[in-house]
């Protein structure tokens, strides 16, 4: 983001249409700017795209040339599209999501539904400006270049992903990824893939070079696979490691996230419709299954698929024909399947989620894919590569962590996993006051709570050279028999404990650690504060003062 509000361009409204929905967003800090009509031109607005956080596009009316507007923005930028309540026609919606709207929204919204969509469109504009520079296979051969800027390991969630308009286009072959059945079985081209998964799917812990094992190995097959794992794990990031990697690499893949689809679209969205088949089918549309022939469709949260589609996605699984909806005939497509869920895999059979034997037939190839609480010692390579991004983004002149600072990432639980560590890392790069990153510049919310005694897991050197004490020396995290403080940071806090500390290091943040200054702001003595500091192990500079008296 450019300043502390996502800024948010809208794009066709007229004033009646646009006056409510403008009020919304600008309750949960948003700065809407509204691009209208105008002559020669679809749209007409002043500012260029890489400034607003997301668009988001009225469809009634939306004009064919409109249409290619924004379908070029889509590959580039978050994109949403809007109907009004009494808009029910399918088609559009189809033709957005075929354009790279990531969600279609619909009438007046509800708070929690600008809240998501808020979120989701600050979280994805940085997800579809790194997609755009990952690198792509070499011209004639299966291997990847290795890339030089890093890669990215988020995750996207709404209906139909945008940064998935770069897949590759059919060329005529009514099976084109068989041209390339024996390129992978060359060492060179093996040694290149394993190289550029290595840059994609980052993390050096045990867990995922098995991950990326996994993928090599059922890349080139045609196996249904199903990834399962928390939200913000990087599901769909495997996803698209395996199609790259694979015999279809050079066809589309095609992301659907199953629980952005709105209540009886699914179907037509999935299978498509003969004109007539239902009210306001004007047209008849090829649907997601037919659009993916001979490349890779991914569901996202396949547990969320309505119940009663379930039997037809089994019969398309088994059989590999298409019934478009009012349709008598049968189309045969060739399209693997990869779904994915953040649900436990026990519970979504018996919660009734899915159905045992499409269950049974989606997960041929499982891959788990643990929480980032679980693999801890990835967390330093993946913050040093998002402070690296952060900062080239965001024109800072930050260069690393403080060992202190990385202690305090790696203690912390991060709930939101990955896509989580990423923002919060975000944030520290654009508030950071020095060269390096120190404790106090990480916000409070990010300090365990739980209070642990520091892991000896965590580097005592830097990464990449950058990761040192705040002393300019380092630090050797291994906990001293006589140190009072680590005894007690052994036991659990209470929940006044935990709002104590919280409160204290939100104090120091605010104070640049002084703290003198501190203690004034939350009203303790000086004696007092540093106690506790010692108490709860919260990090700072015990020889920072003020420069000057107040």
């Amino acid at each position: 983001m450019h300043s502390n509000k996502a800024r948010v361009l809208f794009a066709l409204f007229d004033d009646s249409s646009i006056r409510q929905i403008i009020r919304q967003f600008d309750g949960h800090g948003c700065e809407c700017v509204v691009a209208t009509r105008s002559n020669g031109s679809p749209f007409q607005f002043t500012e260029p795209l890489d400034r607003f956080d997301g668009i988001i596009v009225n469809l009634t009316g939306l004009s064919e040339e409109g249409e290619a507007v924004v379908a070029n923005w889509a590959q580039k930028h978050p994109v949403a599209g809007w109907m009004a309540t009494d808009d029910t026609n399918i088609s559009r919606v189809v033709r957005a999501l075929k354009m790279g709207a990531f969600d279609v929204l619909q009438g007046d919204l509800r708070p929690l539904e600008v809240k998501s969509l808020v979120d989701e469109l600050t979280s994805r504009r940085s997800s579809a400006a790194r997609f755009s520079s990952t690198p792509e296979l070499p011209e004639g051969g299966a291997g990847y270049s290795a890339p030089t800027n890093g890669s990215f390991t988020g995750e996207s969630s709404p209906i139909l992903d945008n940064s998935s308009q770069t897949s590759m286009r059919r060329n005529g072959d009514s099976h084109p990824h068989r041209r390339h059945s024996t390129s992978c079985d060359k060492k060179g081209n093996t040694e290149s893939l394993s190289h550029w998964l290595r840059m994609y799917l980052r993390g050096s812990s045990t867990t995922m070079e098995s991950v990326r094992r996994q993928v090599l190995e059922v890349a080139t097959t045609h196996a249904t696979v199903m990834i399962w794992g928390q939200s913000g794990t990087g599901k769909e990031m495997v996803a698209r490691a395996i199609h790259r990697c694979s015999l279809r690499k050079e066809t589309d893949y095609i992301p659907v996230n199953m629980s952005a689809i709105p209540e009886g679209l699914a179907e037509s969205l999935l299978f498509g419709h003969v004109k007539g088949s239902f009210t306001h089918a004007t047209h008849t549309k090829e649907g997601l299954c037919e659009t993916a022939d001979n490349g890779t469709l991914f569901l996202d949260e396949i547990s969320e698929m309505e119940v009663t589609l379930q039997p037809k996605l089994l019969r398309f699984l088994q059989e590999g024909t298409v019934r478009r909806v009012g349709d008598q005939t049968e189309k045969q497509v060739d399209v693997r399947i990869i779904a994915a869920s953040n649900h436990d895999p026990e519970s979504v059979i018996r919660d009734g989620k899915l159905r045992s034997d499409l269950f049974y037939r989606l997960n041929v190839v499982p891959i788990h894919l643990p929480p980032l609480s679980e693999r801890r010692e990835d967390i330093a390579e993946l913050s040093e590569l998002f402070l690296s991004r952060s900062v080239e983004r965001h024109n800072r002149s930050v260069q690393g962590f403080t060992a202190e600072a990385m202690q305090v990432l790696y203690d912390y639980d991060w709930p939101g996993n990955i896509r989580q560590l990423e923002n919060a890392v975000e944030r520290i790069a654009i508030f950071a006051k020095g060269k390096l990153v120190e404790p106090l510049d990480i916000p409070a919310e990010f300090h365990s709570p739980s209070c642990t005694a520091p892991s000896p897991h965590v580097p005592s050197t830097p990464t990449n050279g950058h990761m040192a004490s705040s002393n300019g020396g380092t630090i050797e995290h291994k906990p001293q028999e006589n140190d009072s403080s680590v005894s007690v940071m052994r036991t659990p806090l209470s929940e006044v404990q935990r709002f104590e500390r919280a409160a204290i290091i939100d104090a120091l943040q605010r104070a640049d650690g002084h703290v003198v200054d501190a203690a004034n702001l939350v009203g303790l003595g000086q004696a007092t504060l540093y106690r506790k500091i010692k108490r709860y192990d919260i990090p700072h500079k015990s020889h920072r003062r003020r420069k000057t008296p107040k």
